[in-house]
């Protein structure tokens, strides 16, 4: 034993010291390998004759599968889902009903069989259950409309109602659970592969107690209506409240955010609104692995492997594809023959506005893209609403079964008896890559915790805001981290001027303001400024400008 001991700690000294250089040789070819097996020529999204395709960077093909890529989500069971009806009757899955919450409707395709929306996939676990999850492209990918024609952005804000799409179908599955007719036609249909009824009822009280428990423990009295979640607010209480089995570690996801956009992401030094997550190496990996525990990936915090691994529905290769797709991801260019040419005249105005007053914060993302420093901006100076950078800054819960574990697996330091909860939750992500049975995934992370490990003084506040390159602005409304400002003409209002409360939901695009239209729709929720969490306050650098500069420089941000 004492041998293999110190066979073991001798490896574990090479990696630490060698293995940032071998990372960047042999996990890059990795990546690049699964992004590009096993493509295959598919339908993809609705067709339109209108449509104009910006491929940004991304094939059909390519397109397709990560529209329906699985990273691991599993909400409920597949056949339930397809076979699910409402308490009135209606099909969940239709598409009727599905883009309701703001789903982009999809044809079938080979990734696609069943022509569910853009996002749905399908994840098959170790025992052979197929499950229904969300994957990347469900809350980013946009979509433009004007005078009915339409555009689709990988990669782009998504105009999803998420909390309403969760809410109706915990609402669906419990009718089904406690309808006697509905049960009985679910089990007609999905039965067959069940010893017997009871099996079946069984296995239905145990998902919607599931969903039941989901949905109690994010509850939250402030609205996030179509293009919001609070992300971190539900990361934290899926692995601190859920995973740990710990009540008194659940927090209130009170600080919605906008879905932020993909292209360009994979350039920047650090991601997320408040800039909390390292971008370099297997930073991004790291990060789409926390995102599978929030949208319902499941994990066992209780045991680990040798190397401080967790068994989860983690899909390591597919994150790895989706990693290698979105680095070639570009920001869409402007659509003049749908929206209207640019006025280059008072473009080329607004150019020289942006160099004097800007570009120091939002910097010009290189052609071709290249790396970039992102801006962190303090909350004192920036002053938009600052709840969720407090929120992340402010959470620490008990430990749990993770104290006295190491912060990475068998490196880092000990986990204490409490720690700020985002520590924890980057302690299950890393133990879902640890788990995984590729070798290489493993080494990268223990490179990670070399290079990102954070000190004490880099542990002190996450109370700043991220300024990223604007590249695809026009793209991406409603603005601020909150999408508290409908359109980048009111962004560079005084914040006194901003519309105080709009609706949102509608994809018909307004080309003059530079955002979506805020009218009432049938499917549209009520922005209303004045709640915290929602303040459209701050970034009151346009306010010195006239008129004619800012329409100039509204101008120029659509050339980006």
């Amino acid at each position: 034993m004492s041998l293999f001991k110190s066979i073991v700690t001798t490896l574990f000294a090479f990696f630490r010291r060698y293995l940032p250089f071998i990372f960047k040789c042999v996990f890059g070819i990795v990546f690049i390998g699964l992004v590009f097996v096993g493509v295959v020529k598919t339908n993809g999204p609705m067709a339109n004759a209108n449509y104009q395709d910006l491929s940004q960077g991304w094939s059909a093909e390519i397109r397709d599968e990560m529209f329906h890529l699985s990273f691991g989500s599993a909400m409920i069971p597949y056949d339930w889902f397809m076979n699910l009806q409402t308490a009135e009757g209606n099909h969940f899955s239709s598409d009727q009903n599905l883009s309701r919450y703001g789903f982009i409707l999809s044809e079938s395709s080979e990734h696609n069989p069943d022509g569910l929306p853009v996002g749905f996939a399908k994840y098959s676990d170790d025992q052979g259950q197929e499950w229904m999850g969300l994957t990347c492209a469900a809350c980013h990918t946009g979509e433009v409309t004007f005078k009915n024609k339409s555009q689709i952005l990988p990669g782009g804000a998504a105009l999803l109602n998420y909390s309403l799409f969760e809410a109706e179908l915990k609402a669906a599955l419990d009718a089904t659970l406690y309808k006697p007719a509905l049960t009985k036609a679910m089990f007609e249909r999905v039965g067959q592969r069940y010893d017997n009824y009871d099996a079946f009822y069984n296995a239905l009280r145990k998902e919607q107690a599931f969903l039941d428990k989901r949905l109690a423990v994010n509850a939250t009295n402030i609205e996030y209506g179509y293009g919001r979640l609070d992300a971190f607010g539900q990361i934290f209480n899926a692995v601190a409240t859920e995973a740990l089995g710990i009540d008194r570690n659940r927090i209130e996801p009170n600080a919605p955010v906008s879905f932020p956009v993909f292209w360009n992401a994979a350039h920047l030094d650090v991601v997320q609104w408040n800039g909390s997550a390292p971008n370099k190496l297997i930073g991004s990996l790291v990060q789409n692995a926390t995102t599978v525990i929030a949208v319902y990936g499941r994990i066992d915090l209780n045991n680990q492997n040798w190397l401080g691994g967790f068994q989860s529905s983690a899909q390591i290769r597919n994150l790895g594809r989706l990693q290698g797709a979105i680095k070639n991801l570009e920001s869409p260019l402007w659509p003049a023959e749908m929206l209207g040419p640019i006025n280059m005249e008072k473009a080329n105005r607004g150019e020289a506005l942006y160099e004097r007053h800007c570009v120091e914060c939002h910097a010009l993302m290189p052609k071709p893209a290249a790396s970039v420093q992102t801006a962190l901006i303090p909350l004192k100076e920036i002053g938009t609403d600052p709840t969720m950078a407090m929120n992340f800054s402010e959470s620490v819960s008990e430990s749990g079964v993770l104290e006295g574990s190491k912060a990475f697996g068998m490196l880092g330091g000990k986990i204490s008896s409490q720690e700020p909860t985002i520590s924890l939750v980057a302690r299950a992500a890393v133990g879902e890559l640890l788990e995984s049975p590729l070798a290489s995934a493993a080494a990268a992370v223990l490179s990670y915790s070399n290079v990102f490990a954070p000190s004490k003084e880099e542990e002190k506040n996450y109370n700043h805001y991220k300024a990223r390159p604007l590249d695809g602005i026009w793209a991406s409304s409603p603005y601020l981290h909150n999408g508290s400002v409908p359109n980048l003409y009111e962004v560079l209002l005084p914040q006194s001027e901003r519309s105080r409360s709009f609706y949102v939901g509608s994809r018909e695009y307004d080309p003059v303001n530079v955002g979506y239209v805020t009218e009432q729709t049938p499917f549209s929720s009520l922005m209303d400024t004045s709640i915290k969490g929602n303040w459209n306050t701050g970034h009151e650098y346009g306010i010195h400008l006239s008129e004619k500069e800012r329409w100039d420089l509204v101008e120029y941000l659509k050339t980006l």
